[in-house]
């Protein structure tokens, strides 16, 4: 079976400008490692919306599996989701049980919750929360068709913009996981398709 090839898409204007150094790829790369999945390619890009958009669209042509890192934030420089979306063709829905857990979020460290947190419930039809349990910003995970070039392909979308947050990319490569083994087992059942032929 040809192995899956991964993609991470680091996004922030931060990495682009030299600012600040991506640990987060690197992390991300030796995790799916040990799980057996390659990572294929590194994509940084700026907080420019078109440009993550190409790059998300990019990415669905050639990799099994996408993570993007960065941009889960509530400014309006964070465009993970809306790029996202776009280019998978996902509607965004605000989720009023996620608007719930961040504004107790907030509560627990003593402040009310601005409403521009509230774009953090915004989620990607189809798609399943993982949870942050260091951060305000869930990631999501969408499954895909599993055909290239479809602009379906996996993708999973974390929050990892720096070591405290590191538990969404614990999720991100956990459902990366489930995502090998359904591939692994569907490559092994076209394969006795085409052998009792």
């Amino acid at each position: 079976m040809k192995r899956m090839k991964a993609e991470i898409i680091s996004i922030g204007s931060e990495f682009t400008s030299g600012q600040n150094l991506d640990t987060n790829s690197q992390w991300l790369s030796r995790k799916l490692a040990e799980i057996g999945i390659a990572v294929g390619w590194h994509t940084t890009i700026g907080d420019h919306l078109d440009a993550n958009i190409e790059a998300f669209r990019i990415a669905c042509q050639r990799a099994g599996l996408i993570i993007a890192t960065g941009g889960l934030g509530p400014t309006e420089d964070d465009l993970t989701r809306e790029a996202a979306s776009a280019a998978l063709g996902r509607a965004l829905r605000r989720d009023p049980r996620l608007v719930e857990e961040l504004k107790a979020r907030f509560a627990l460290y003593g402040r009310p919750m601005a409403a521009v947190n509230e774009k953090q419930a915004d989620v990607m039809e189809g798609a399943r929360v993982l949870p942050n349990p260091r951060g305000t910003a869930p990631g999501q995970a969408v499954p895909g068709s599993g055909r290239r070039g479809s602009g379906r392909r996996p993708a999973v979308s974390g929050a990892t913009s720096d070591r405290a947050s590191i538990g969404v990319s614990g999720a991100a490569t956990a459902w990366a996981r489930r995502c090998w083994k359904a591939a692994r087992r569907a490559a092994i059942r076209a394969r006795s398709k085409r052998s009792a032929l």
